[in-house]
């Protein structure tokens, strides 16, 4: 297992080029993510158990450091997905950070995601400061802990927040390239 010391930052900067639209339709230029002190990526996907069970953990993460120029973004990476679904998603976890519908896979392919929930935070210049994991309440694929005893995510924040990066596995639910 990688941890978020072992890793050096790989630079995305084709992710400022993309156009996406959000859960409510509208046109979203990636660009924006140029505003923040780093962006949170968290790829999910409404089907998916443990993207539901970390909603509460999202929610938490996103009150507390979006206050810090610190923004989240959730990225729903099907080509098949309905935006009623995500909307429905929205309402039923109280989700209120935006939400990105990646049916074309563009974020999702420049990022490397592979499983939903995977978190990628990025830097203005479009570095990967972070990726991996929210927490290790799922240490494997079938198993759950009752509670976390490492917090990937959050501990990566306040290493960006003091200018540290890093990596963790994630295992979670796979989705397939169309």
């Amino acid at each position: 297992m990688i941890y978020a010391q072992d890793v050096v930052s790989e630079r995305v900067t084709d992710i400022f080029k993309i156009i996406s639209s959000t859960s409510e339709g509208q046109e979203f230029k990636c660009s924006s993510f140029l505003n923040n002190k780093a962006t949170v990526l968290v790829f999910l996907s409404e089907s998916c158990p443990i993207c539901q069970k970390y909603t509460p953990t999202l929610k938490s993460l996103w009150t507390e450091y979006s206050n810090k120029n610190i923004q989240f973004y959730g990225v729903f990476p099907s080509s098949s997905i309905e935006i009623d679904s995500v909307v429905a998603f929205t309402k039923k976890y109280g989700i209120t950070f935006p939400l990105l519908i990646d049916s074309s896979q563009h974020i999702t392919s420049i990022l490397k995601a592979r499983v939903t929930p995977e978190v990628i935070v990025l830097s203005q210049t479009g570095d990967v400061m972070y990726q991996g994991r929210i927490d290790n309440l799922f240490p494997e694929i079938g198993r759950k802990r009752y509670a976390a005893t490492t917090h990937e995510l959050k501990d990566a924040l306040l290493s960006i927040l003091h200018s540290c990066t890093g990596q963790s596995q994630a295992y979670r639910c796979s989705w397939v390239f169309y």
